[in-house]
C-alpha cells in the first residue's frame, strides 16, 4: 500500500500526476506547430523534452480537486495568459485568489517531489489546502510581473543564430524555487512558476512562527527589492488588478531569475 501525496490515504496503485498540466502542454503544443515544449532543468543545465510526471498521486485526487485546478487555470491561460504581453496594453487580470494560489502550490509541490528540493516537506503541509479542504495559510501572498519579448538590437546580431530574428519572445514553462537561503532557513516558502509573459511569485511564511508585523515588513522589503511585481489581492471570491508591463524582458531586469542573456539563452537551447 502507497500513501498518496495529498490526501495521504492508502492505496494499493497510484497514479501519475504531471507536474505541468498535459492540458496546458498540448496547448503550447498546438500554438507551436506541433513543437513539444522543452523544459529547462537546473539539475542537468540543459533543456529537455518529454512530459515530466511523478505517480505518487491517487485516482481521486488527480481526477478530482486537482484536475479542477488546472481546469482552472486553463480558462485563465485562454483569457488572458496565451498571449505575450506589450508595452503599451494594459490589462484588468480577473482572478479567484484561492483558486490561483492553489494551483501555483500545487505545480511547486509537484515539482518539489520530482526533484527532491529542500522545501519538499514545507509544501508538504499546504497539501490539505491546495485540494480545498483547509483554509488559506497566514500570510500567503501572489505577486505577478509581465515579462516582455526582448527587442535584439543590430549589435547583437553577430551571432548567426540570432541574424534573422527581431525579438525574443517569453515562450516559455518554468517553474522552480527562489534561491534565498536566509528565507529557507526560515521556513518561507519562495517558488516561482512563469508561462509566457505571466510570471507569478508565491511567498508565504513559516505557519508556526508566523507573527504578522514581521511578515509584512519582509514584504514591505520584497516589493522595495522588486518594484516591478504587482501583489495580487488576497480575498475571498473574484479579484480584478491592472496589470502593465513595467519593462522586465527576457534579457533585463529579470533579475530574480538570473543568468537570462542572450548568449546563455542560446547556449541553453543548443
Amino acid at each position: 500500500m502507497k500513501a498518496c501525496a495529498f490526501c495521504k490515504q492508502e492505496f494499493s496503485s497510484l497514479t501519475r500526476e504531471h507536474i505541468m498540466p498535459k492540458s496546458l502542454t498540448d496547448r503550447k503544443q498546438r500554438e507551436r506547430g506541433g513543437e513539444k515544449p522543452s523544459r529547462y532543468t537546473s539539475k542537468a543545465d540543459k533543456f529537455i523534452g518529454g512530459e515530466l510526471t511523478i505517480g505518487d498521486v491517487c485516482r481521486n485526487c488527480n481526477n478530482g480537486p486537482l484536475s479542477e485546478l488546472d481546469s482552472y487555470f486553463l480558462q485563465l491561460y485562454d483569457r488572458y495568459i496565451y498571449k505575450f504581453a506589450s508595452p503599451e496594453k494594459r490589462i484588468d487580470f480577473t482572478y479567484d485568489f484561492d483558486k490561483l494560489a492553489r494551483w501555483l502550490l500545487k505545480v511547486s509541490y509537484n515539482s518539489a517531489r520530482a526533484t527532491n528540493a529542500p522545501d519538499e516537506v514545507l509544501l508538504e503541509s499546504y497539501s490539505k489546502y491546495i485540494l480545498g479542504e483547509d483554509v488559506r495559510p497566514k500570510g500567503l501572498n501572489i505577486f505577478l510581473t509581465l515579462v516582455l519579448p526582448y527587442k535584439i538590437k543590430n549589435s547583437e546580431k553577430h551571432d548567426p543564430r540570432i541574424q534573422d530574428v527581431d525579438e525574443i519572445e517569453p515562450d516559455v514553462l518554468r517553474w522552480s524555487r527562489v534561491p534565498d537561503e536566509r528565507l529557507a532557513k526560515e521556513g518561507v516558502t519562495f517558488r516561482m512558476v512563469q508561462i509566457n509573459s505571466y510570471f507569478f511569485i508565491v511567498i508565504m511564511p513559516n505557519q508556526v512562527t508566523y507573527e504578522a508585523r514581521k511578515w509584512y515588513a519582509e514584504l514591505k522589503g520584497f516589493r522595495k527589492k522588486y518594484p516591478q511585481f504587482r501583489q495580487l489581492r488576497a480575498k475571498d471570491g473574484v479579484s480584478r488588478t491592472p496589470l502593465k508591463s513595467s519593462g522586465v524582458d527576457m534579457v533585463n531586469n529579470y533579475e530574480i531569475f538570473p543568468s537570462a542573456n542572450l548568449s546563455r539563452i542560446f547556449e541553453l537551447i543548443d
